[in-house]
């Protein structure tokens, strides 16, 4: 009796651990299942939300840096009546009135004397533009009178002489004359080269800034695609509030849809005009399926796509994070989760 109660027994266990009647250790092993998973879901949320916010402080670093740039080139840092930007353009100098140190400064050189910027002589005759107008002769032309006398060797620079010349006088002034220009382009030439040079580095510089600044602000733009069928009105009052926010939005016809090409868009927003999900775009679903093969983040605008979500939305906006959208707008709620769609 007592070995027939043992076998009994023995039975009873294994049928029980068969037909699954002892799920103790199962069940914590599910449980513990589930505890991963939940903590894998929370970190990708939390690493979302940094990239979005990071992406968000590069897109205002660049805005800052184009800002500045333009501002600089505008400006007119030492007042000479040239802009930073004409001065990169003449090769002067622009945090120095005077260049070339002749006496002009060098915004009236070439606003209004039409004289080289970079020459203390324009027309090389042996004295400097600013002495050459101060005596009132012509910087541009080496003998102000026309009397065969070059300015420098001239009594009387701005009569023409009645005298008979003095030939040997005359060319051996000419020679001296001859000697002293060919000096002072010497010098002139050894100014302009190191002003020239010292140009070219600060532009270099510059124009590397602001290669750097554009391609940084071209990188930050953020273009989305809003597509709309019957009610351009909304299409419109849509582009001007995500455009309030820093976002590029082009408007799209949904008969247009076969000829776009959805590579240029972060993002695709389909108006509550365009359908339901039943009956959307045209019957043979040829619209739908250039949307959805497109590979982009898509959005829908509208009581269809945003039922389950109640009354409220989360949008990226700016610098400030998240905001709460009610639903004010055409009965309609907006689902724009663009932060993190931008990252999918």
């Amino acid at each position: 009796m007592i070995i027939m109660c043992l076998g009994i027994g023995v039975l009873g266990l294994i049928a029980g651990n068969t037909l699954g009647l002892f799920p103790f250790q199962p069940t914590q092993a599910n449980n513990s299942e589930q505890t991963q998973i939940a903590l894998a879901v929370q970190k990708t949320n939390d690493s979302g939300t940094a990239t979005a916010f990071t992406f968000l402080d590069s897109t205002q670093a660049s805005q800052a840096i184009a800002s500045a740039t333009a501002g600089w080139l505008l400006s007119d840092d030492d007042k000479d009546g040239l802009s930073n930007q004409q001065e990169l353009s003449y090769n002067t100098l622009p945090n120095k009135r005077d260049t070339d140190e002749d006496g002009i400064d060098d915004g009236e050189e070439v606003n209004q004397r039409k004289t080289d910027p970079l020459k203390p002589d324009s027309d090389s005759d042996g004295l400097k533009d600013g002495d050459e107008i101060a005596r009132g002769m012509d910087p541009l032309s080496p003998d102000t009178d026309g009397d065969g006398i070059p300015d420098s060797q001239d009594m009387s620079p701005l009569q023409t002489s009645t005298s008979t010349v003095d030939i040997g006088a005359t060319q051996n002034a000419a020679s001296q004359a001859t000697q002293q220009a060919a000096a002072l382009q010497t010098e002139s030439a050894y100014s302009a080269t190191s002003t020239v040079a010292a140009q070219l580095t600060l532009s270099a510089v510059h124009t590397a800034n602001a290669a750097h600044a554009a391609t940084l602000t071209a990188q930050a733009v953020v273009k989305i695609a809003y597509i709309y069928n019957s009610d351009p009105g909304a299409a419109n009052d849509f582009k001007s509030f995500l455009q309030a926010q820093d976002y590029v939005i082009e408007l799209i016809k949904i008969d247009d849809i076969g000829s776009t090409d959805f590579n240029n868009y972060r993002l695709i927003l389909i108006g509550r005009d365009t359908g339901t999900t039943s009956t959307w775009g045209d019957g043979g679903g040829a619209q739908a399926l250039a949307v959805q093969s497109s590979g982009k983040p898509i959005f829908g605008i509208g009581e269809v796509a945003t039922h389950s979500l109640e009354n409220w939305a989360w949008l990226l906006v700016g610098a400030t994070g998240r905001m709460a959208l009610k639903k004010t707008f055409l009965s309609s709620i907006l689902v724009l989760v663009i932060g993190t769609a931008l990252f999918m």
